[in-house]
């Protein structure tokens, strides 16, 4: 007897083509077991049915999956799944003599099944010659060893498929545990869809693998770009650091060339003191020495009166009178006071004359071209400066 004790439909989250999942308790795992093997590629309202036990565990419960080869269960299947194994309790038999049901009443579903143990931890070193003396005489249809997608440390796996599920348990049982080539094989029964569903899983993780790798290549690409930001940095600093070192120098040599020139300085400005006493004493003594002259003049004046050309001068003239004597200037009509002749052989004021050959270019009485060539005329000078001495009214003309 092999009655379940609780019968539960839901959703089965591995699906993906959103299929329902049975979950079947019972008592004890001898019940448990019993039901494994009958359920397995059972057909149940057009749907094939596959059977293992819940999370990997043979105790009070076991979980069926289906596959949508037909309509999905309805409300009454719990009901139809509790009688189906009552009214098959009494026929079953113990685990180790429990066979799959009838292959000529179930053939379509055989026909289109396939059952399969994986074979994990193996040695790199593993052959299908191995595997199939560990399962002789459970007949594997076919043996495949490959890459274990699933291990970290490089193993492979063996795909061994059988043509019924109870021969895939009983090989599953008889493998597990057993020592190949110094590696203890872990063994499990899985469906197409189950190992479909872990192909897709290890795809999965492969691309979650993937994209962890490309993103920790990616942080290293621009760990490596903050690197090199860094180097050249670095290098600026350095490269600033090069030019403030420098600018230093610089600094430092023109304050050395300043204290040089301040030194300069304070020594020219001592031999420019020392000149600048020297021509004081200069100017002193020629001081002295123009007193002395007009001192002198003044006494030669004093003898001169008593000639002609002096005794005109003791007398104020008239305009034309100094105009006759060339004391006025053509230009200015004034007094001179620093007489010169010009080309056009006439007397005039320096400044007056410069001025108009500046602007004109010509002799202020003859009109014809004239240069800023003049010669003084030291004797009229004489004379003119006698006069106004002697007359200080005239000064102001």
């Amino acid at each position: 007897m092999f009655e379940p004790t609780k019968v539960v439909i839901q959703p089965d989250p591995n699906s993906l083509n959103e299929q329902f999942m049975a979950i079947v308790e019972f008592e004890t795992e001898e019940s448990a077991n019993q039901a494994l093997f009958l359920a397995n590629g059972w057909q149940l309202d057009g749907v094939e049915i596959t059977a293992e036990v819940a999370n990997g565990d043979v105790y009070q419960q076991f979980q069926l999956i289906l596959h949508p080869r037909g309509p999905q269960l309805q409300v009454q299947p719990s009901l139809q799944i509790t009688q189906s194994f009552s009214s098959s309790s009494s026929s079953s038999q113990s685990p180790q003599q429990t066979q799959i049901p009838n292959q000529n009443s179930h053939s379509d579903s055989h026909n289109n099944s396939s059952y399969f143990v994986v074979l994990r931890n193996l040695n790199p070193e593993t052959t299908t010659a191995n595997i199939s003396s560990i399962l002789m005489g459970y007949n594997p249809k076919c043996i495949t060893i490959q890459n274990d997608q699933l291990s970290l440390y490089g193993q492979m796996m063996a795909t061994v498929t059988f043509e019924t599920a109870d021969l895939a348990s009983r090989a599953q049982n008889h493998a597990n545990g057993t020592f190949l080539k110094g590696s203890t094989i872990s063994a499990e029964v899985e469906t197409i869809r189950t190992a479909n569903e872990k192909q897709r899983i290890a795809e999965q993780q492969k691309k979650e693998s993937d994209e962890r790798l490309r993103i920790v290549e990616s942080q290293k690409q621009q760990f490596e770009y903050k690197i090199i930001e860094f180097e050249n940095k670095i290098r600026s600093i350095e490269h600033d650091k090069r030019d403030s070192d420098h600018r230093a120098r610089v600094y430092e040599e023109r304050a050395r060339n300043e204290q040089q020139l301040r030194i300069e300085a304070e020594e020219k400005l001592q031999i420019s003191q020392e000149r600048v006493s020297e021509l004081e004493e200069q100017v002193q003594i020629l001081e002295s020495e123009l007193k002395m002259r007009i001192q002198q003049e003044k006494e030669c004046m004093k003898q001169s009166k008593n000639e002609p050309a002096f005794r005109d001068l003791l007398k104020v003239m008239s305009f034309e009178e100094e105009q006759a004597e060339g004391f006025i200037c053509p230009i200015t009509q004034q007094l001179m006071i620093d007489p010169v002749f010009a080309q056009d052989g006439n007397l005039y004021e320096r400044e007056a004359i410069a001025e108009w050959v500046k602007r004109k270019g010509t002799s202020p009485l003859t009109r014809e071209a004239m240069t800023n060539d003049f010669y003084p005329d030291a004797d009229l000078k004489l004379r003119i400066d006698q006069y106004r001495e002697l007359h200080p009214e005239r000064q102001s003309n």
